[in-house]
């Protein structure tokens, strides 16, 4: 339900289309309806779509699978990481491989800490990632592109709506260089179910909302591994000693494997997709154009923010 905008409200900002809210204190942080939200997510799962990736696996070739994303991506857990294997990417390799009899080789550049920013700074993830030269590149960020936007964190000035910015010019430049190439979007998984986390929880949910809006937009895979954590009810059980770790366990990966499984299996058929060229998708990005991508960069650049 809506509520009264608190007294410590900073700006709204409006870009494409996408309002977003920057907040410095106050506990009312979100003033999203959040059922108006899921039902909005409910509206948006798309169905019987067309996937390159999943043509080649019916034609017996062999393929590869690049994943770009942080430490829930990279199978970290608090003081270590997941059973050899147990990760999601893990499992879908050897899912893909048993039903099809084909090769998959798998490529895990996500890096623990990573935000969508931090793909393209330093060794630059994104670029090693692209030359991979991938069948099916998986998208998944979220924990750390938040936190700008939590009680405490604004100094740091990293927004969900750069993140989205970022995450579609990673969108963008793979359908430039590899337009057969299917891209799918994993939504993060929630928070532990915790009312210190409800926050948390709340601004995820926006973010992954947002997320799939540009899945969209680009006619890309969504897969929500968070809705279905949620689904269970009680999803403690799946995060790493919950409520003092915030990363999937093994039991987590699973669920986060079986989730975009049955997606595979339900959601999308194979087919030769027409992937047209980028600027069907229009000129300049929905979310920013390239004027702004820059100057957020430099402006976040001279800041030392660790969460970009």
């Amino acid at each position: 339900m809506q509520t009264e905008e608190p007294t410590d409200w900073k700006s709204n900002i409006v870009r494409g289309g996408l309002k977003m809210a920057l907040y410095i204190n106050g506990k009312d942080k979100l003033q999203d309806d959040i059922d108006t939200l899921e039902a909005d997510n409910a509206n948006l799962k798309g169905v019987n779509q067309i996937s390159n990736f999943l043509l080649k696996c019916a034609g017996k070739e062999n393929v590869k699978i690049s994943l770009l994303g942080d430490s829930i991506g990279a199978g970290v857990i608090s003081g270590g990481t997941v059973t050899a294997g147990a990760a999601y990417l893990n499992r879908l390799e050897t899912a893909i491989e048993a039903k099809y009899s084909i090769a998959c080789t798998i490529y895990n550049n996500a890096v623990a800490g990573h935000s969508v920013f931090d793909a393209f700074r330093g060794v630059n993830k994104f670029n090693i990632a692209l030359g991979n030269s991938a069948d099916l590149y998986i998208l998944s960020f979220g924990h750390n592109d938040i936190k700008s936007d939590l009680t405490g964190m604004s100094p740091y000035g990293y927004t969900k709506i750069n993140s989205i910015t970022a995450l579609e010019r990673m969108i963008r430049k793979i359908k430039v260089k590899l337009p057969n190439a299917d891209i799918m979007l994993v939504s993060e998984t929630p928070y532990p179910e915790e009312s210190t986390f409800d926050e948390y929880n709340s601004v995820l949910l926006v973010y992954n909302n947002e997320m799939r809006k540009l899945a969209n937009m680009y006619d890309v895979l969504f897969v929500d591994a968070y809705g279905a954590f949620i689904a269970k009810g009680s999803w403690n059980a799946y995060i790493n000693n919950a409520p003092n770790d915030t990363h999937p366990n093994d039991d987590g990966h699973e669920l986060m494997f079986e989730t975009i499984w049955q997606y595979f299996n339900d959601s999308i058929q194979p087919g030769k997709k027409n992937n047209f060229p980028i600027a069907t998708y229009g000129k300049q990005y929905a979310y920013a154009s390239e004027s702004d991508w820059v100057e957020c960069t430099k402006d976040l650049t001279t800041q030392g923010n660790k969460y970009w």
